[in-house]
């Protein structure tokens, strides 16, 4: 019988604070707005691209990368700025000249020293230092998923470079490897994020 009379006493409680609550005009509580925020570490971005190597090759694929905007250095008015491009506006990028960076008495590393960024407006950004986010990749083509190298090694032996066989000691800047990555050409189609696995 206690117990009755207790549980009738709280829900009449409630019911008379619900009463006051509402005839003072408190409203109850919403969920709030999703926020617009920017892609989140982590967050893996995928596009559709065609990328071009030095051989000849063309190879259409997804392009996964870990971010959507790219930043890079240029040349505004005769100063150097930073510059950021969101990648779904980008319609070409291209890789003009590498430079060296000797790693031992024959071996070298030849990193992207000048490179074009092409919107979709057609404006050309050029870049003269090395954009490091863009030195590797995934590129996925159907279920196969590949690694595209902007950078390569050469070995000069002997008077000559291992790669080509020219004697030259700057032509490996303006003919790399052929597997080396010499343009992407951005379709302008995005495809839906995905999380990086962990």
């Amino acid at each position: 019988m206690h117990k009755r009379i207790t549980a009738g006493m709280v829900a009449c409680a409630c019911a008379w604070f619900l009463t006051v609550l509402h005839a003072s005009g408190v409203k109850e509580p919403v969920s709030p707005s999703t926020p617009a925020v920017s892609v989140p570490e982590g967050a893996m971005q995928k596009f559709r691209v065609v990328v071009i190597l030095s051989g000849g090759d063309q190879l259409a694929g997804l392009l996964h990368i870990p971010f959507d905007t790219l930043t890079f250095k240029t040349a505004e008015k005769g100063r150097s700025i930073v510059r950021s491009e969101k990648l779904d506006t980008i319609k070409e990028i291209v890789f003009r000249q590498w430079c060296p960076q000797q790693r031992s008495k024959e071996e070298f590393l030849f990193f992207p020293c000048e490179t074009e960024i092409v919107t979709a407006a057609d404006t050309v950004f050029r870049c003269y230092d090395r954009i490091s986010s863009l030195d590797r990749f995934h590129l996925q083509r159907g279920e196969k998923k590949q690694y595209c190298y902007s950078y390569f090694y050469d070995y000069y032996k002997d008077g000559f470079w291992q790669n080509s066989g020219s004697p030259e000691k700057d032509f490996p800047q303006k003919n790399p490897h052929g597997k080396t990555v010499i343009k992407i050409i951005m379709t302008r189609e995005k495809t839906q994020n995905i999380i990086r696995d962990i």
